[in-house]
């Protein structure tokens, strides 16, 4: 039951996360996806001791990074395949700098992320916030395989 729970809360939270910016204006979303994504939401108030201005801030804030740091793992993906598939290529050495300049941006949106969140919360709430995002990645991440 427990690992139920984190499941829906894991989903809602990756729904507000990724589609934050359009949820409002999204018709198409059942009830049944509304309430979910409201109770994360609802979660993580209660988690972090938030109101909802503060939340509906942090969650734009981290809404943010993640599509910055999916699009960046996306890049990084390809480039680590390319160099796999591709070690005796001329431009190897091109490329091995171009993963070193990807992963350095991936630093950089972590590091904006956590200055600005932290313009928005707590060192501690935003450590919560931290925790409570991998928990729910994880069982995310179990429950697909």
């Amino acid at each position: 039951m427990k690992k139920f729970l984190y499941l829906c809360f894991a989903f809602i939270f990756v729904l507000l996360a990724n589609n934050i910016s359009f949820s409002q204006n999204d018709t198409n979303n059942n009830s049944s996806g509304k309430e979910i994504r409201k109770i994360v939401r609802q979660k993580l108030m209660e988690k972090l001791n938030v109101d909802d201005k503060t939340i509906n801030s942090y969650l734009i804030v981290y809404a943010e990074y993640r599509k910055k740091d999916i699009e960046l793992n996306k890049q990084k993906a390809a480039l680590v395949k390319y160099i796999e598939d591709n070690t005796d290529a001329l431009d190897i050495s091109q490329k091995m700098d171009d993963l070193l300049n990807i992963q350095t941006k991936i630093i950089d949106a972590r590091r904006d992320y956590i200055e600005k969140a932290k313009k928005i919360l707590t060192p501690q709430q935003l450590a919560k916030a931290i925790v409570f995002q991998k928990k729910l990645r994880k069982i995310m991440n179990t429950e697909k395989e």
